[in-house]
């Protein structure tokens, strides 16, 4: 692939917050991307050198891109990769002409190996195959670092803020869909990433303590990060006495909610390193 060639990423318009995540991250890592909502909006004047497409249950699993335009970019010598998203099932004969097929699942989405037989790695193999970093220091200076509570929590943080951040172009980091930590160097790791973030976000409701949540927070204070706290509407915030004197911001569906939290990472310290489009 060129590398003033930039990669075209297709997915459907269902699909436009999960989108902007994925934009941010592959541009946080140093890969020239543009994402456009479904083919119908692809222009003459397009000239990609890799082509990226999500297949998702939001768009039936059918989304496809035109075949000159996959005829060109492979006869270029590019990339042309399928990634499924919540578990689509990709057939034998669909997207002819596919150079790579990956799962973005949210398990899956993780920059990590998987033992040879035991699946594919998702995020990791794609970042490979475009050429993008995979070190999480390598991220722009600013990123927003995220302390939840997968289970209970995982949704409200992959769902809604992450999508709120990306839109602003506020790169974060967050376990599930950034780096997985090697078990005989966790608190080491989580340490040093928190050290180089600007700000830690924390989705603040009754189920987010753990040990390791307040590891974090201690750590950010250590390292005088600015903590912030996020929690969905309708949820009581957390009560931990390390929390007490954070300010916090309810994040409801609607824009105005969404501004807030941006702006209040703004103000403590954040910077946004790319924009994605719609906020």
């Amino acid at each position: 692939m060129s590398p003033a060639a930039p990669v075209l990423a297709l997915y459907g318009p269902d699909d436009a917050d999960w989108g902007a995540c994925l934009l941010l991250d592959l541009r946080a890592r140093g890969l020239d991307v543009l994402g456009l909502e479904a083919p119908a909006r692809l222009g003459p004047d397009i000239d990609p050198g890799a082509l990226l497409v999500v297949r998702s249950w939001n768009d039936g699993g059918r989304l496809e891109p035109p075949g000159a335009l996959v005829r060109r970019v492979r006869a270029d010598g590019g990339a042309y990769i399928v990634a499924r998203r919540n578990g689509t099932i990709l057939g034998r004969d669909d997207c002819p002409g596919r150079t790579h097929a990956l799962a973005l699942w949210d398990d899956y989405y993780q920059p990590v190996r998987t033992p040879a037989g035991k699946g594919d790695a998702g995020f990791a193999n794609l970042l490979e195959i475009l050429g993008g970093s995979r070190a999480v220091l390598d991220l722009p200076a600013g990123y927003v670092f995220i302390s939840y509570h997968f289970g209970a929590d995982g949704a409200f943080v992959h769902d809604r803020v992450r999508p709120v951040l990306s839109h602003a172009g506020l790169t974060s980091w967050a376990y599930r869909t950034s780096e997985r930590i090697p078990d005989d160097d966790t608190r080491g790791r989580l340490d040093e990433i928190i050290r180089h973030a600007s700000v830690l976000l924390v989705a603040s409701t009754p189920k987010w303590w753990t040990s390791w949540c307040e590891l974090e927070v201690r750590a950010a204070r250590r390292h005088r990060v600015p903590v912030v706290a996020v929690q969905p509407a309708g949820t009581r915030r957390s009560r931990r006495a390390v929390l007490a004197d954070v300010p916090s911001v309810v994040l409801d569906t609607d824009s105005r909610t969404a501004a807030a939290l941006v702006d209040t990472l703004l103000a403590a310290g954040t910077r946004p390193t790319h924009r994605t489009g719609r906020g």
